[in-house]
């Protein structure tokens, strides 16, 4: 069973205008270079933003969550051009209506990690309990908190989370359903 990450306007946003930066960004070496005499640690540094920032933000694209399966005895995490991540069933001891995610206020507050940019992934602090979970989610909003017997708790932004937690509850995976 496949539940989709649907991107909402928010990300859509924060991708568009982190692209509009990378973009304009890049066009200051070109301006830098056409100057009879650059300094070399000036054409060094940027060089290197030239190049690094849109490297690291291609590769956060390549780790932007696109949707949860539930299989067998597994949670998959599947990424839009990276590994999918796999979550045992066996290792879930609970799951729950998580918080809600937002840039401010919300239930989950962001750690570490990637703050809207197709997506929201990393480390986020759950306010409820203190704990740090481990984040996939693809817009803002209602999360499914999922609690791990010997790892971090693990937040899902699906679109359908009922759902999500109906189907684990199907599979033995948590002690009963809860509706988002």
């Amino acid at each position: 069973m496949r539940f989709q990450m649907t991107t909402d306007g928010t990300v859509k946003w924060i991708t568009a205008l982190t692209g509009a930066v990378v973009l304009v960004t890049s066009l200051v070496p070109l301006a830098l270079f056409s100057l009879p005499h650059v300094p070399a640690p000036v054409a060094w540094l940027t060089f290197l933003v030239t190049l690094g920032v849109p490297a690291i933000l291609g590769f956060t694209v390549l780790l932007a969550p696109r949707g949860v399966r539930v299989e067998h005895d597994t949670l998959i995490v599947e990424r839009l051009a990276w590994s999918d991540v796999r979550i045992p069933l066996a290792d879930i001891t609970s799951a729950e209506v998580g918080p809600q995610l937002a840039l401010m206020g919300g239930g989950a507050w962001r750690f570490a990690g990637n703050g809207g940019l197709m997506g929201f992934t990393g480390f986020f602090k759950v306010r409820k309990t203190g704990e740090v979970a481990r984040c996939w989610s693809s817009r803002l909003g209602g999360t499914v908190l999922l609690h791990r017997s010997d790892a971090r708790p693990v937040l899902l932004g699906v679109d359908d989370g009922a759902g999500l937690l109906q189907a684990l509850h199907e599979r033995g995976a948590t002690g009963r359903p809860a509706s988002t």
